[in-house]
């Protein structure tokens, strides 16, 4: 069950953090929000805690239509999303190197 719930995060979360990506390079405070909302949710679930308070930050962001610090944040997320799904590929037993 875990294993089916990392991949379909792993292959589910690219396209997401790719969007998320675009939005704040373009100040789309919407599309900030609508990408952030379902990548904190879901990385809550699987326990990266660290990560799904950062997406909560650009959500909220993006809800308030403040986008000035996003990109900040994102270089962050971005570092914290590497190390999560890193650690998820290692806790399903794939090959992490």
């Amino acid at each position: 069950m875990l294993e089916k719930l990392v991949l379909l995060y792993l292959a589910d979360s690219v396209g997401l953090f790719e969007d998320l990506c675009k939005a704040v390079a373009s100040g789309d405070a919407k599309g900030i929000q609508k990408s952030a909302h379902p990548l904190k949710s879901n990385s809550a679930s699987l326990g990266a805690m660290q990560l799904s308070e950062l997406f909560k930050e650009l959500e909220l962001m993006g809800r308030e239509n403040n986008t000035e610090n996003a990109a900040q944040v994102l270089v962050a997320t971005e570092c914290a999303y590497s190390e999560a799904c890193k650690a998820l590929r290692g806790e399903i037993g794939q090959d992490v190197g």
